[in-house]
């Protein structure tokens, strides 16, 4: 039901507009009994209430991706998952041990044999993030040799 309200309330200034447009392509066309203008608000309504809905999400998902800063990392738990799409896609962690990363990103949340885990945050990764991310790094012969971002 509230669809179609939100789409009645859209057809009114679709209607208008292009019954604008149309007295400025030609002067007879915007008369009211011109099925084009119906028709035009008709099918354009939807289209318009869709790209609004694609709009609202790509708003309310987006978050920066930013290269890694060390301080930035430290200071702010809940802001990493800013940092870790540059961490992860860079492979700037691969290669490390686990000395050299815990000198680069502090102490670990989770340390169980060959994995290493971080907080990242609640990101908007995904539409509704009710559940926080988590960096993790796996270890083979003391080595970094894998990352991933995931959510529990």
């Amino acid at each position: 039901m509230d669809v179609l309200i939100i789409n009645l309330i859209l057809a009114l200034p679709t209607f208008f507009l292009v019954r604008l447009i149309l007295e400025k392509i030609n002067p007879t066309w915007s008369r009211l009994r011109n099925p084009f203008l119906w028709l035009t608000t008709f099918f354009a309504t939807p289209v318009i209430y869709v790209a609004l809905i694609f709009t609202w999400i790509s708003i309310e998902t987006y978050y920066p991706e930013r290269n890694f800063d060390k301080v930035a990392w430290t200071e702010n738990a809940e802001k990493r998952f800013e940092y870790a799409d540059d961490l992860v896609d860079n492979h700037k962690l691969i290669g490390l041990t686990k000395t050299e990363i815990k000198e680069l990103l502090g102490e670990p949340y989770n340390e169980n044999g060959n994995l290493m885990t971080y907080y990242l945050g609640f990101s908007k990764r995904q539409f509704i993030g009710i559940d926080p991310d988590w960096l993790e790094i796996r270890f083979e012969h003391h080595k970094a040799i894998d990352t991933r971002i995931y959510t529990s």
